[in-house]
């Protein structure tokens, strides 16, 4: 079995599609050479065709298990995910409504210490949609994930029982917003400045032209303003797959879930329930 090496375009077209703490490899029947390509999320592991970067050209793709290594990335979701699960570890399930025509809804919220109430601080309500969508909001920033089971109990578990959230639970969010990534990614500096030392490095392994690593070792002094930096990609670099660095899932998706995955809790849907990347819907 051969194994080819893509182009660095190739590598960063699949960079995000990789799953935490395993390597991607490419293989080109007809190609000699090897590549392992480390990253930090993405789809689950398993096989699945190349896509999204021309230069694959449909080789199969072999995800397998490696050594976990967590990127800057990863720290600043996991980071972001436990502040977000604190946010609900304390409500209750304060109302439900269900409804046989749909529109199943539940409230959940923080009991004051002295029993008497609720606190408003991030309560929020659930409302399964019709057409499979799930309704989350409150005293957070609302959130829409589309789209997910007829069942409401089968949607809340869609969400609230995945792990997946630098890519599926996103990719929902983004859906369900349709917002083009506007409300389900933010900027974080130091997750650009990270991936640009990675690209840097590969650049560096690659024999790239001078010329084009000077602009990546300057495209660092960019990095605090978004709009900054990709005026200078845009200026200097070009490349699609650089108009990217820095984007993390959002804080209004990651507290969405939160809300979800402790309603779930409530109703002990994550009861036995293995992780699940929720991928089949």
């Amino acid at each position: 079995m051969s194994w080819a090496s893509p182009s660095r375009n190739a590598r960063r077209g699949l960079h995000d599609r990789v799953p935490h703490g395993r390597t991607l490899r490419l293989h080109h029947g007809s190609t000699d050479g090897g590549a392992e390509i480390s990253n930090d999320e993405g789809l689950p592991g398993g096989h699945f065709e190349g896509d999204g970067a021309g230069e694959v050209d449909g080789g199969l793709c072999e995800v397998f298990e490696a050594e976990e290594k967590m990127t800057e990335l990863q720290k600043h979701l996991d980071h972001l995910k436990k502040m977000a699960i604190t946010a609900f570890e304390k409500h209750v399930l304060v109302e439900q409504h269900v409804s046989d025509i749909g529109g199943n809804r539940w409230f959940i919220a923080r009991p004051h210490k002295d029993g008497n109430g609720y606190d408003g601080t991030y309560a929020t309500e659930i409302i399964a949609l019709r057409n499979g969508r799930l309704f989350v909001g409150g005293d957070i920033d609302d959130c829409v994930f589309a789209y997910g089971d007829k069942e409401p109990l089968q949607r809340l578990r869609w969400i609230g029982c995945c792990e997946d959230l630098g890519y599926y639970v996103k990719q929902k969010a983004t859906i369900g917003l349709g917002d083009g990534f506007k409300l389900t990614e933010e900027y974080v500096p130091s997750v650009a400045r990270s991936q640009l030392e990675e690209v840097l490095r590969d650049a560096e392994k690659e024999n790239t032209k001078e010329e084009y690593l000077e602009y990546l070792r300057e495209a660092k002094d960019h990095v605090d303003e978004h709009d900054d930096l990709m005026q200078f990609v845009h200026e200097h670099l070009s490349e699609y797959e650089l108009y990217y660095l820095g984007g993390c899932c959002s804080a209004r998706v990651v507290f969405a879930w939160a809300a979800v995955r402790r309603l779930c809790e409530l109703l002990g849907l994550r009861e036995n329930q293995d992780k699940t990347d929720g991928s089949t819907t």
